[in-house]
């Protein structure tokens, strides 16, 4: 269990194998965040509504990019959990 690290099928899917992939800021490529060595809040903020997830550094936007966490679906169930109180940045 202390291996493994949470992830929805999609994000899983787009990331596949990549350990790596291009900033869209820089355009080089670089390390993907990874949830066992990297610190979550150094890489990824919040947007003020908690419904987007925003790269602050290059890991972090290549992450983005390649994983795809901002999809509409999982907007819209941000929002919901948001509107439940079930949303883990409020915790």
């Amino acid at each position: 269990m202390s291996n493994l690290a949470m992830s929805c099928q999609g994000c899983n899917s787009h990331k596949f194998v990549s350990t790596d992939s291009i900033d869209p800021e820089s355009g080089r490529r670089v390390p993907l965040y990874n949830p066992r060595r990297d610190e979550w809040n150094h890489h990824f903020r919040w947007s003020p509504d908690l419904t987007v997830i925003i790269g602050r550094t290059s890991s972090g936007r290549a992450t983005i990019k390649k994983l795809q966490p901002n999809r509409p679906a999982l907007i819209n169930l941000k929002l919901l959990l948001c509107q439940t109180s079930r949303h883990p940045a409020q915790e």
